[in-house]
């Protein structure tokens, strides 16, 4: 008989160095694989509320760039007034009120409904049902056929959610106002709106509410610097320059015209409003 000698094989020692190799990739692997997961969440922390503030506001730009005014009184007139309210709730956040109408008032996902031509759309802030938490919904309410004498309910579309403040300003070719009547306006409309919204903190589908939304903290800087804010300027191409300036200019007349005639009557007296509810320096 013949015996085989000179066999090859592994050694105990190069088999544990080969698995100690083997344990030092797995363990690069996942360091990797968590580091890119971790930076994929904070991405989306990041990204998720700019994305539902960009979607709204475009939502908002579409609507005033199709904005008409007229007399609400007029029934040749197709159209009313543009009325742009100055609101807080009551621990002093930004919850302005903008109604219109407009030639762009599509509802989302509703083809069937029988429209005029032009709408009447108002952007507001509402408390969404069973939350505790001082935070709002952004909405669109759409009035789709404003000839109907039955006066329909008009359709609520929640562009945004988790607002945490809304604000408009108006400009009139000289000056920003912080509320806007064009029924005081020569019904003229504001060459620009300023839409400023912010978010609350993301918070991931399923989590718990992190202990900086509580009412104790919303007003530490911590949570302030958490906030996602977005403003854009969007331009009327339906206003007119020169009315929205002789309306401007005709509104700061009257009020030193009020001014005088108060001063000369009651010399202690007070002067009248400023044009707009109000301008901004």
């Amino acid at each position: 008989m013949r015996t085989r000698t000179g066999q090859t094989g592994f050694t105990l020692m190069e088999l544990l160095v080969a698995m100690s190799l083997m344990v030092v990739a797995s363990a690069c692997l996942y360091s990797s694989l968590y580091t890119g997961f971790k930076a994929k969440e904070t991405a989306d922390k990041i990204l998720k509320p700019i994305q539902s503030v960009k979607i709204a506001l475009d939502m908002v730009k579409r609507d005033l760039r199709g904005a008409v005014v007229g007399p609400e009184e007029d029934p040749n007139i197709l159209a009313g007034p543009f009325i742009g309210e100055n609101d807080q709730s009551g621990t002093g956040i930004d919850t302005d009120v903008l109604t219109f109408y407009t030639n762009h008032h599509e509802i989302k996902d509703d083809t069937d409904r029988v429209t005029c031509g032009i709408g009447k759309i108002e952007f507001s802030l509402i408390e969404p049902l069973n939350s505790n938490e001082d935070t709002f919904n952004l909405v669109r309410l759409v009035t789709d056929n404003i000839l109907n004498e039955d006066k329909d309910e008009p359709v609520e579309e929640v562009l945004c959610r988790h607002v945490r403040s809304l604000n408009f300003r108006y400009y009139d070719g000289l000056r920003w106002y912080d509320a806007w009547d064009s029924t005081e306006e020569m019904e003229a409309l504001p060459i620009a709106v300023e839409v400023t919204l912010e978010l609350e903190p993301y918070v991931e589908v399923g989590k718990e509410t992190p202990k900086k939304k509580t009412t104790m903290s919303r007003y530490d800087q911590d949570y302030l610097d958490s906030l996602t804010r977005l403003t854009q300027v969007f331009i009327l191409p339906r206003a007119s320059t020169m009315e929205a300036v002789e309306a401007a200019a005709e509104a700061v007349e009257d009020a030193a015209e009020a001014a005088s005639e108060d001063a000369s009557g009651n010399p202690g007296g007070q002067g009248g409003a400023t044009p707009g509810g109000g301008a901004m320096p």
